[in-house]
């Protein structure tokens, strides 16, 4: 290769080198896709919302946004896209709008009766080029006014005479500016002890104020006769008050069936023509005696009586009745002169299936 031809061959390399680096960027940018665009977010934060213990319709927060048509020759069409979760809500007021035309949108969500912090947003689609997608937000943090608490029994329910300690707390809530009031805690159940554990804690944080008081509630199975602890429902109540708010709960125990029955409920089924009966048995630990048994139409009870006794067996009966249609519902009541349970209620289904 002569000199020259040498020097133009260093020239073109160096040209290349030059070029090749504006060139490959070009070339990058026309190969990237576009970026999507991410929605305008319309958000709103109406802070502390403090929950009324009688007024659950109003367990929530909402705001009203305000959405205006950015196009100059576009109209946008709003619809609700998708939602955060089912409790949340939102409604558009106007979903046509033309060139710079208003439209309100609200978001609104509801909450159970528990203290904690919510986040709740819906997307909506507009329809037009430049802004297909805008999401309105709201968060709130909710309060309860007055809630209470309570540690579980010991599932081995407690023997007749003893006592049980049931662990109580009361919180409640409310705007740091509004004056303090004193937490109380009664028992509606005969026999219950109530007594404090110590002194309310009262904490500040921003604007709310939170008051929590520990409570024992003595539990005796003596002060009221045939009561058991540690079973499922309750004849008696716990309320705590603060203030002009009041909380009320069910006690975890229950006024014990002093006559049982078995089966508790009574299912017949007579065939075309027939009777069916189905035998129930009445027991108790203290002796009594049935004094007279009432049964709805349809039904009918064979019993043989045999005084006072622990233990009593009865038939209750129904025969076919084609005018009945499918099914008929009605009660045997049995009266008693056991002093706790003066009337013993069964209930009875009869199944006309072959009608």
């Amino acid at each position: 290769m002569t000199p020259r031809a040498i020097r133009r061959y260093v020239a073109a390399l160096l040209a290349l080198a030059l070029v090749a680096p504006g060139l490959i960027a070009r070339l990058s940018v026309r190969s990237r896709a576009a970026p999507e665009r991410v929605p305008r977010t319309l958000e709103a934060d109406v802070g502390a919302v403090f929950l009324e213990p009688a007024r659950p319709e109003a367990w929530g927060a909402s705001y009203q946004f305000e959405f205006t048509n950015p196009s100059r020759d576009a109209t946008a069409r709003l619809r609700l896209l998708h939602n955060s979760c089912g409790c949340a809500s939102c409604l558009i007021e106007k979903a046509e709008l033309a060139p710079g035309e208003r439209s309100r949108i609200q978001l609104a969500m509801s909450v159970p009766y528990s203290r904690q912090e919510r986040r709740e947003w819906a997307i909506i689609e507009t329809g037009l080029a430049e802004e297909g997608q805008i999401i309105v937000a709201l968060a709130a943090s909710f309060y309860p006014r007055i809630a209470i608490e309570m540690e579980p029994l010991p599932e081995t329910p407690a023997k007749p005479g003893s006592t049980q300690t049931l662990r109580v707390t009361t919180t409640a809530y409310q705007p740091a500016k509004e004056k303090p009031a004193r937490v109380r805690l009664v028992c509606t159940y005969p026999g219950a002890r109530v007594r404090a554990a110590g002194p309310a804690e009262v904490v500040e944080r921003g604007q709310v104020r939170r008051v929590v008081r520990r409570w024992q509630v003595e539990l005796s199975e003596s002060a009221a006769e045939g009561a058991s602890l540690g079973e499922e429902g309750s004849d008696g109540k716990l309320a705590a008050t603060y203030g002009r708010w009041r909380a009320v709960r069910d006690l975890p125990w229950r006024q014990k069936t002093p006559i049982t029955a078995s089966p508790g409920r009574v299912v017949l089924q007579p065939e075309a023509g027939g009777v069916a009966a189905v035998e129930v048995l009445l027991a108790s630990q203290q002796a009594f005696a049935i004094l007279g048994i009432e049964a709805a139409e349809g039904l009918s009870v064979r019993y043989t009586d045999s005084g006072a006794a622990s233990r009593h067996a009865l038939a209750v009966e129904a025969a076919w009745d084609a005018s009945a249609g499918l099914a008929r519902k009605g009660q045997v009541v049995i009266t008693t002169d056991h002093r706790l349970q003066p009337r013993v209620v069964l209930p009875v289904y009869v199944l006309y299936l072959g009608s």
